[in-house]
């Protein structure tokens, strides 16, 4: 199944926080996370209505806003993929 978001728009594969700390304490899975990487994008279309450059491409590793988005999940393989639109990116991670 291929999926091409509407402009403005970004769908993402959420990765899931979690883990341990430098000093050894677990992190609880349950907590929505922040980071995901870009598995489609629409055009970005700047306010005056022409279309811009994001600073992302598919495959980066994104953070963005915590309460922001719409889940999904695809029927193919029940993996859940997050909409969320490019104002509400607030950093991208590099390698």
């Amino acid at each position: 199944m291929k999926i091409k978001p509407t402009p403005n728009n970004v769908l993402i594969k959420p990765i899931a926080p979690g883990g341990r700390t430098k000093s050894g304490i677990y992190l609880a899975k349950k907590r929505k996370g922040q980071r995901g990487r870009v598995v489609a994008m629409g055009k970005y279309i700047l306010p005056d209505g022409t279309e811009g450059t994001p600073e992302f491409k598919v495959g980066d590793t994104i953070i963005h806003k915590r309460w922001e988005g719409q889940e999904i999940k695809f029927t193919l393989d029940e993996k859940s993929f997050l909409f969320i639109k490019y104002k509400d990116v607030l950093a991208v991670e590099e390698k």
